[in-house]
C-alpha cells in the first residue's frame, strides 16, 4: 500500500466546508457511511461515531469522532480514521480505540501492517499494535516532508534534511540526519531504505538502528520487498545487498542487466549468468542462464520479470518502461530534491508490457535534462531505478 497524500490546507478547509453544507441539508445519512473489512477488523463509521470490531476480542467497539472526517484507512491489524481536529486509531489485538491531537496542515499517512504514522508539515506522529498509543516527533522549522511509509512494525518519513522511523517495538521515533535531500524510501516487513544521490540508509527495526552505505554516486536500481529482510542496491557493474540477518552490506561487482529482492533473497542477472545473494548464509550462489536460441522474441513467465526502464541513458525520444505481468502499477519520477514531478496508474496486466513516457510533468511541461529517480510500486514489489536524461 503507498502512503497517501493530504490535500493542501485551503483544499481541505474547502472540503470542510461541502461537508457542513451536506449535513445541515436533508442529505441520507448513508451518504456518510464509511466501511471495510481487513484481516482481523471490521471498521464503519457513520460521520459522527466509528465501531470497530476484532476477531480477537470478537467484540464491538466505538468512538465518537470530533471533527469533519476526512480520510479512513484499514490495514490487517489497525484502522485509521483522521478529522479535521484528532487522529483516531482502532488497534484489532487490543479491541480498543485510541485518539490524539495533532498540529499543523496535514501532509499524509500510511496503514500498512502493525503500525501507522501520519505527518503533518511541523510534526509526525506514529503508533502500533504494541504501544497502544500515539508517540510525536517535532519538525525543525526548515524541513520540509517529502513522503513516508509503513510496513511490518514500523513506519517512515522523510524530509529534505531527515529521515525518522516510527520503531512499534519501543513505540519511539529514531532520526537520522541526511548529507542530502533524500530521492526515495522504500518500508518492507523486516526493514526500511531510505536514499538520497550518494548515500542510503537502512533502518532496521529489530534492534532499532540506522545502517549507512556510501553509494559513490552510481547506483541504478533500489529493491526492498516481501518479508524485507534483504535490501538490494545495484549499478551496471556492481550489486549492494543489505542483510537483517548479519546487519551490514556486501559488495559483489558484475555486470548487471536488472535486479530484484524479496523476503531472504536477492536476484541480479544479465543475458548469461544469474547470481542469487541468501541472506541467511551471507553468500552468492551463480547459475548460467545463457540461452540457446535467441532470447529477444521470448516472452517473460508472468511477474518473473523486473521493472525496468530504458534507454538509460536516454538521449533522444521517449522513456520506455517494461512493467512485469499480474498487478498493477503505481510510477512516480522524482527529482534530486525529493519532488514527483510525475506520476502514473498503470492497470494489471496477464502478460509483460511497455509504456513509454514523453518526459513531460503532470502539468505536460517538458521536464530539463538531469538525472531522475522512477519509483514503481504493485502489491508485490517496491523498486526504483536512475535514470538520466542527456537532452
Amino acid at each position: 500500500m503507498n502512503s497517501k497524500m493530504i490535500q493542501p490546507l485551503s483544499a481541505v478547509a474547502q472540503l470542510m466546508v461541502l461537508l457542513a453544507m451536506l449535513a445541515a441539508t436533508s442529505v441520507a445519512v448513508s451518504a456518510q457511511i464509511d466501511g471495510a473489512a481487513n484481516g482481523n477488523l471490521a471498521l464503519i463509521s457513520n460521520g459522527e461515531k466509528a465501531f470497530g470490531y476484532s476477531t480477537y476480542s470478537m467484540l464491538w467497539s466505538s468512538v465518537e469522532l470530533e471533527g469533519v472526517r476526512l480520510a479512513s484507512e484499514t490495514s490487517p491489524s489497525l484502522g485509521f480514521i483522521l478529522t479535521t481536529e484528532k487522529l483516531f486509531a482502532y488497534n484489532a489485538v487490543s479491541g480498543g480505540w485510541f485518539k490524539a491531537n495533532y498540529t499543523g496542515p496535514p501532509c499524509g499517512y500510511d496503514v500498512n501492517g502493525a503500525a501507522i504514522i501520519f505527518w503533518t508539515e511541523d510534526a509526525a506522529y506514529g503508533i502500533s499494535t504494541v504501544w497502544a498509543r500515539w508517540a510525536r516527533k517535532s519538525l525543525k522549522q526548515e524541513e520540509t516532508p517529502l513522503d513516508g511509509a509503513s510496513a511490518g512494525n514500523f513506519g517512515l518519513l522523510w524530509t529534505s534534511h531527515n529521515a525518522y522511523a516510527y520503531n512499534g517495538s519501543s513505540g519511539q521515533w529514531m532520526s537520522k540526519q541526511l548529507g542530502s535531500p533524500p530521492v526515495g524510501g522504500i518500508a518492507s516487513d523486516g526493514l526500511g531504505l531510505v536514499w538520497t544521490n550518494l548515500e542510503a540508509y537502512a533502518f532496521e527495526p529489530s534492534p532499532g538502528a540506522w545502517m549507512h552505505l556510501d553509494l559513490m554516486g552510481y547506483p541504478m536500481g533500489m529493491s526492498a520487498d516481501g518479508s524485507g529482510d534483504v535490501a538490494l542496491v545495484w549499478s551496471s557493474n556492481a550489486a549492494l545487498v543489505y542483510s537483517s540477518q548479519s546487519r551490514e552490506w556486501f559488495t559483489f561487482p558484475c555486470y548487471i542487466d536488472a535486479a530484484c529482492a524479496a523476503g531472504d533473497i536477492a536476484l541480479v542477472w544479465n543475458e548469461e549468468l544469474a547470481y542469487s545473494f541468501d541472506v541467511n548464509r551471507g553468500t552468492w550462489s551463480a547459475v548460467s542462464i545463457r540461452a540457446r536460441e535467441p532470447a529477444g522474441l521470448v516472452e517473460p513467465a508472468p511477474g518473473g520479470a523486473s521493472f525496468s526502464v530504458g534507454p538509460n541513458p536516454c538521449a533522444a525520444g521517449p522513456l520506455a518502461f517494461r512493467l512485469p505481468a499480474g498487478n498493477k502499477w503505481e510510477i512516480s519520477v522524482v527529482d534530486l530534491e525529493g519532488r514527483t514531478i510525475r506520476t502514473m496508474e498503470m492497470p494489471a496486466a496477464s502478460h509483460a508490457r511497455t509504456v513509454e513516457w514523453d518526459w513531460r510533468d503532470d502539468q505536460g511541461r517538458p521536464i530539463p535534462a538531469g538525472t531522475y529517480w522512477v519509483r514503481a510500486t504493485s502489491e508485490t514489489r517496491r523498486e526504483a531505478r536512475r535514470v538520466i536524461r542527456l537532452q
